[in-house]
């Protein structure tokens, strides 16, 4: 998730500590630099939308839908006051061209109700979002006239960016995909209201840059969930691989058994055991993750997964799949290991008539009768 808030070279300028510096002057100023690619200046309102928690942004619609790299999927005429959804809301919401949508205020008593201009497409998380004109941000949230909560400039530049913001002698913080790239002109705080500081306009008490923190927090969170899920998941799948190879090996006991009387070393059996069990593992192993991911696809568009109301989009990872095809091999070729070493501790004629390697204990009837 937080490589989809601030991908590529997209960076984000968020007040400082001192005097206010995110306002409409530094947005024209950064659009006059030519390192400067696309700028946007956005206010950030946080409603909800058929019951549906929604993240609803004041932007210029073009600058916007450029910067996150969408395709408009169906436009209609700007009215003064207006709202575009992203393609994934729309899908999940079944909104349509023309439909009047009513948002809250995030901090403040106040209702608006606006037509859905246009729909637009994106592989960030702007595709579950809500945009809106920056007239209608600011009265769902007080937003003073010239201020903005964030402007981000799309710039291969950042280096360019940070002495800008010095030479105007701004109060700035300036994120990037991993996280802070510089703080000028300001210093930590220790305030951990989100409505203080993420929304904050002015001066007071910030810390370096809360929204990297908070997105932190909330992927530890997620991935501390998805890990145990994961470690469960693996349990039960090892578990079925030695189930389904326990009965298999059932059938060969005997030719282990053949196989050690003509006077095959252990060895020599481990190997050949090991030899044979890889190449059907590595097929398994990349079958079985392969028709995971389809099934996840194509469920996910039917029933897409949440978080603070975007979707979570399913995507293939060249290396947890091939952590995946690993651990199937691993657990295929342990849980042989131990079937053949089970094996070898009986007698070469009891694999061969299939006689058990232990004696069953006996009754407690016979055992008093004795």
């Amino acid at each position: 998730m937080p490589s989809q808030v601030l991908a590529g070279d997209v960076y984000a300028i968020t007040q400082g500590t001192g005097r206010a510096s995110v306002n409409a002057s530094l947005l024209q100023a950064l659009r006059d630099q030519p390192w400067a690619q696309l700028v946007s200046g956005e206010i950030f309102a946080f409603s909800t939308l058929h019951d549906t928690p929604v993240v609803v942004r004041g932007a210029n619609a073009s600058a916007f839908v450029a910067m996150e790299g969408g395709t408009w999927t169906e436009t209609g005429a700007l009215p003064n006051h207006w709202a575009i959804a992203g393609a994934g809301l729309q899908d999940r919401l079944g909104l349509g061209l023309g439909q009047a949508v009513s948002l809250e205020g995030s901090s403040i008593a106040r209702i608006v109700i606006l037509p859905l201009a246009g729909f637009f497409r994106s592989a960030t998380l702007a595709n579950d979002e809500i945009l809106v004109d920056l007239g209608t941000a600011r009265f769902l949230t007080g937003t003073p006239t010239q201020a903005y909560h964030s402007i981000r400039v799309k710039t291969s530049d950042p280096d360019a960016l940070v002495a800008f913001l010095a030479d105007r002698d701004a109060s700035a913080w300036v994120s990037g995909p991993r996280g802070i790239v510089a703080g000028v002109n300001t210093a930590a705080g220790v305030d951990p209201r989100l409505v203080n500081i993420v929304l904050r306009l002015g001066t007071g008490g910030l810390p370096a840059d809360y929204l990297v923190e908070g997105i932190a927090e909330v992927s530890l969170s997620v991935q501390v969930v998805a890990i145990g899920l994961a470690v469960l998941v693996g349990l039960l799948v090892a578990l079925g691989i030695h189930a389904i190879q326990a009965r298999a090996f059932e059938d060969r006991r005997a030719v282990v058994g053949v196989l050690r009387a003509v006077g095959a070393g252990n060895r020599w059996m481990r190997a050949r055991l090991l030899l044979e069990t890889l190449p059907l593992a590595v097929v398994a192993g990349a079958l079985g993750g392969g028709l995971g991911f389809l099934v996840d696809a194509t469920a996910g568009s039917a029933l897409p997964a949440l978080a603070f109301g975007h979707a979570i989009r399913v995507t293939f990872d060249p290396l947890p799949f091939a952590l995946g095809v690993l651990a199937v091999v691993g657990v295929s070729l342990l849980s042989q290991l131990i079937l053949l070493q089970r094996a070898l501790k009986a007698r070469p004629g009891e694999s061969i008539r299939g006689e058990p390697t232990t004696r069953s204990p006996p009754s407690l009837e016979v055992i008093l009768r004795g």
